[in-house]
């Protein structure tokens, strides 16, 4: 539930991301992705099959794909990987999405001990945060009196307060994106991973 306006590297004057943004620093930028569905079920369909949510089954939320689709966790798991997702889950079946499901939105231990585990299997993993999403209760406390609010919103008390809240889950999303950056350099597979935000 992230709007991509919302992070410091594309400009917002309030939120701060400070790992997100040094993660853009070092990466490539891509500006034309569209997505192909506004819910997240088809959304995360379609960025694991590399499908439109029409063609692979997942157009309403809630749903699952359609029997013999295949996904990224497929592929790379016939390759020879050891395919995780971590968190948020929200596909379906599980034939089309193999992966072990590592629990543990925070717990960092966890996801150390899928990386780690054996050095000579390559390995994928989806760190499917929660944050943000309503009803926005963690993270740092932002003013409500102090933020901008967007000229397309209404600028009242509810207004600044839900803006605040969100605000500040969008600043948990990037201690554990900070978090997972310091793991892949702690474990030394930093120069050997490919990482998508």
């Amino acid at each position: 539930d992230l709007c991509w306006r919302d992070v410091g590297y594309e400009g917002s004057p309030d939120v701060k991301t400070p790992n997100l943004d040094k993660l853009r620093g070092e990466s490539m930028h891509l500006r034309g992705m569209f997505n192909p569905a506004t819910s997240c079920s088809p959304t995360r369909h379609a960025l694991y099959t590399g499908l439109y949510p029409i063609r692979s089954g997942a157009f309403p939320n809630h749903t699952r794909a359609y029997d013999g689709t295949k996904s990224l966790f497929t592929h790379l798991k016939t390759a020879g990987y050891r395919v995780a997702l971590q968190n948020k889950t929200h596909v379906g079946p599980p034939v089309t999405f193999p992966y072990e499901h590592i629990e543990g939105a925070d717990d960092l231990t966890v996801t150390r001990s899928f990386i780690a585990r054996d050095p000579a299997q390559p390995w994928f993993m989806v760190f499917a945060s929660n944050d943000p999403h309503s009803p926005w209760t963690r993270g740092p406390k932002y003013d409500p009196a102090k933020i901008t609010v967007p000229s397309y919103l209404h600028d009242n008390k509810v207004t600044r307060e839900l803006l605040a809240a969100y605000f500040g889950e969008i600043s948990k999303l990037d201690e554990q994106v900070g978090a997972l950056m310091s793991l892949l350099d702690e474990t030394k597979q930093a120069q050997d991973t490919l990482v998508l935000f």
